[in-house]
Formats: C-alpha cells, sequence, structure tokens
C-alpha cells in the first residue's frame, strides 16, 4: 500500500524547471508521496539537504508549492520522509549523490530512484535496470506511479487479492515503521481471541520478518474499548492479556502494550492499525481469516484522514493502566 522512493537531489536542479510541465510533474511526486508514498534517505538526510537547497532555488512561481509540499511530508504524525538505518546502508559522504541515492535504493530495497534524464540514463548505462529508475521528467505517466495509484485507490478486498498479494500489503505498510498500533471497537469478555489473535499474530509476524530497524527497536500497541453494557472484572482484563497480548508478544519477540480505554458516546472506533507514516482502515477489523490462513471478505485502505480521530481514541480515560 506504501510506494518507496529515493530522490536524486539533482532532478530538482533549476535548469531542467525550463522544460514546460516539468515542475507540474514534480508536484504530482510529492502529492503522489502525501498520499501513499515514503522517500527513503540515507542515514545522514543528506539527499534530503541538497533537495532542500535545490528547492529553495527554484523561483517563486516554480516552488513555492514544491516546498510546502516537502514540509507536509517531513510533519511528525505522518512521517513520509525516513532516514534508512545505519547499520545497514552504509553511505560515505564521499560517495556522490547519484552513487548516494543508488546504494540506499540498493540496500533499503525500495521500488524506484527518481532522477533527471541524464542520471537515469547514467544509471543504466552503469546496470541499473530500467524497472528500478523513474524520470522525474516523465513521472505521470511512470510504471511507479501506476502501482502508487493501484495500492491507493484499486486494491481488492482481501479475499479477491492475488495470492500473496495480502502479505505483499502488509510488508509495504509495515516494513518502515518502528511501532505498530492496533485499534478495535471492542474486545467485550475477551473469550473469543483467536480470530482477533491469529489476524494481528499475521501482521506482527510479516512485520518483524522484513522490518528494515533491527527488532530491539521495534515496538506494537493495541487500543480496545470497554462496552459500557458490560462489567469488566479484574479476569476478564487478566485473560485478555494472558490470551492476547502476552502471547503475541511472545510469539513476535516484541514489546506490546495493552490499553483498555472507556468508551465515549460521541466516538465510533472503526478498525485501524497505524504505523509510524500511516493510518489503515480494517472494514472487519482483524478477526479477519480463519487459522488455516482462508481470508474473509474485508476492504484494508489507507485513510488519511484518521490521524486526528485515533489520537482522540488514544485520549480516551484509561478503564486499567497500560499493561505489556
Amino acid at each position: 500500500m506504501l510506494m518507496t522512493a529515493v530522490i536524486q537531489p539533482e532532478a530538482f536542479d533549476r535548469t531542467h524547471f525550463t522544460t514546460p510541465g516539468y515542475r507540474d510533474q514534480a508536484e504530482m511526486l510529492l502529492r503522489g508521496m502525501e498520499s501513499n508514498g515514503l522517500l527513503i534517505l540515507d542515514p545522514n538526510c543528506r539527499l534530503l539537504k541538497e533537495i532542500n537547497d535545490r528547492v529553495d532555488l527554484l523561483s517563486t512561481k516554480d516552488g513555492q508549492q514544491l516546498q510546502i509540499r516537502l514540509a507536509e511530508l517531513q510533519k511528525n504524525e505522518r512521517r513520509r520522509v525516513l532516514a534508512a538505518e545505519r547499520t545497514k546502508c552504509t553511505c560515505p559522504t564521499s560517495l556522490s549523490l547519484l552513487e548516494t541515492a543508488r546504494t540506499v535504493h540498493a540496500l533499503s530495497l525500495t521500488d524506484t530512484i527518481i532522477a533527471d534524464a541524464g542520471s537515469c540514463a547514467q544509471l543504466q548505462s552503469s546496470g541499473q535496470p530500467a524497472k528500478d529508475v523513474t524520470p522525474l521528467g516523465a513521472y505521470i505517466s511512470s510504471d511507479f506511479e501506476r502501482q502508487r495509484h493501484y495500492c491507493l485507490d484499486q486494491v481488492p478486498p482481501i479475499d479477491k487479492m492475488a495470492p500473496g498479494e495480502f502479505d505483499d500489503q502488509m510488508i509495504r505498510v509495515t516494513r518502515f515503521a518502528k511501532r505498530l498500533r492496533f485499534y478495535d471497537k471492542q474486545i467485550g469478555k475477551g473469550s473469543s481471541l483467536g480470530g482477533f489473535r491469529t489476524g494481528i499474530g499475521r501482521i506482527l509476524s510479516l512485520w518483524v520478518a522484513n522490518a528494515h530497524y533491527p527488532r530491539n527497536t521495534l515496538s506494537a500497541e493495541i487500543y480496545t474499548c470497554v462496552q459500557k453494557t458490560h462489567d469488566p472484572t479484574d479476569m476478564v482484563h487478566s485473560k485478555i492479556l494472558a490470551s492476547l497480548v502476552r502471547r503475541l508478544a511472545s510469539e513476535n519477540g516484541l514489546r506490546i502494550t495493552f490499553y483498555f480505554k472507556e468508551d465515549s458516546p460521541a466516538l465510533t472506533h472503526d478498525r485501524f492499525l497505524q504505523t509510524d507514516s500511516v493510518p489503515v482502515y480494517f472494514s472487519k477489523g482483524f478477526d479477519y481469516m480463519e487459522e488455516d490462513g482462508t481470508l474473509h471478505r474485508c476492504a484494508v485502505k489507507i485513510d488519511n484522514g484518521a490521524y486526528e480521530h485515533l489520537q482522540e481514541y488514544r485520549n480516551l480515560k484509561n478503564f486499567k493502566p497500560p499493561a505489556s
């Protein structure tokens, strides 16, 4: 669902912006990243500094919207611009900008390198596959943009996906996250958690197996609400901790914190997975498959309008103190 790219900063040199339509292509790229993309940087963030420096040199007409879009990508709650893990991506400052972009792409397994036409030709002549390179001047018609649009708007319900696609989409969503948050309406009396545990467990295991960051930096949180028609006891709370939270933590080698919130009639509590970068809506919640892996009908979509709603959920009063 998330597409990843590395930008070669020279694609934003002002000399390219004399080409008709080039500025529009650049803005389309950044707007696409706002919707469902991640820009991956070298560990020292040299690429981002170089991009910002070049955008600052553009005329007001060419550069103003690009500056705004770059600022949006760097907002804390969205974090669409991420530095590669230093232990996995070694980029000496002596490397050229093109080699830095190539190195980040290769070691971080991003979808593409965005570059100017000359750099694209140079990359391909030195052996970079054409599918890994996207000229900024032809961005709107690129394979990368078509796939980004598919991941945002055209992903089918999970039971209609091609074999392996659900796992691929969950890896795309979680790979560059250090924390996952799972939100559900109510777990109820905690007596039937098998499907809930299986669904969350599948996402956690895919994340841990494919995470870009070291396992000891990863953590997860699970949020649910107490229905006012129920009278949850310490026994119910303990049952959920034992059969869901601690079991998932043990199976995946993760620290998982459980939040048991008081319900609020002012809020509905839709089901979401939230990463460091994006909220993902699960129409059925996390009880979306059988133990044998058979998937039920469930729509899974990025929901960029959900940040405030999920913050309100987290701000609900705790029925019990957070527990691990």
